[in-house]
């Protein structure tokens, strides 16, 4: 489309439009027409370079490992919390701040600790231990947390179950 049509039909749609709601036409010179062009040109140049550089690559197994000693960090400061000298409760108010930092980027680390246990959860289950009080599995101990970054799992919990006897069915219950 040539520049005089294209120029005739903004003008004509603007004209559909009530008198206050029209864009009036910028009145720019040629040199003004000229830098507009020069600047757009550059932006999309710009724009191109900064799409066209790679991300940087995360190492998820670096980061979860770290995450992994951040958990273990703040068990540790947990079960001693109310020995701990001052310096002690400053680290432990620190390391809080970093698991809830690395939270809002996207980085959760979560401890199974005493949730309920079924065969479907995506854990590893080292050890399952009898216990004639238990009504249901449960996870005793998180060895190893379950790491999940941007709602990917990076690292696979490892936990300790603890639920009631399996029950083994004999020949005489099953023939009576």
């Amino acid at each position: 489309m040539t520049g005089r049509l294209a120029s005739v039909r903004a003008a004509l749609r603007q004209r559909r439009q009530h008198r206050a709601f029209r864009i009036p036409r910028p009145l720019w010179t040629q040199e003004q027409h000229r830098s507009l062009g020069e600047l757009v040109a550059d932006l999309e140049g710009a724009t191109d370079a900064v799409v066209q550089q790679p991300k940087p690559a995360v190492d998820h197994r670096a980061l979860a490992d770290t995450a992994t000693n951040l958990w273990r960090a703040l068990r540790k400061l947990d079960s001693a919390n109310g020995t701990l000298p001052t310096a002690g409760r400053h680290a432990h108010r620190y390391l809080r701040a970093t698991r809830t930092d690395l939270a809002t980027g996207g980085l959760v680390i979560h401890d199974h600790e005493g949730e309920a246990y079924h065969p479907g959860l995506s854990l590893d289950v080292l050890v399952r231990d009898d216990d004639e009080s238990a009504t249901e599995e449960t996870i005793f101990e998180t060895v190893r947390p379950t790491i999940v970054l941007h709602g990917e799992r990076i690292q696979r919990g490892q936990v300790i179950v603890v639920g009631p006897p399996f029950r083994q069915s004999s020949k005489e219950e099953t023939s009576a």
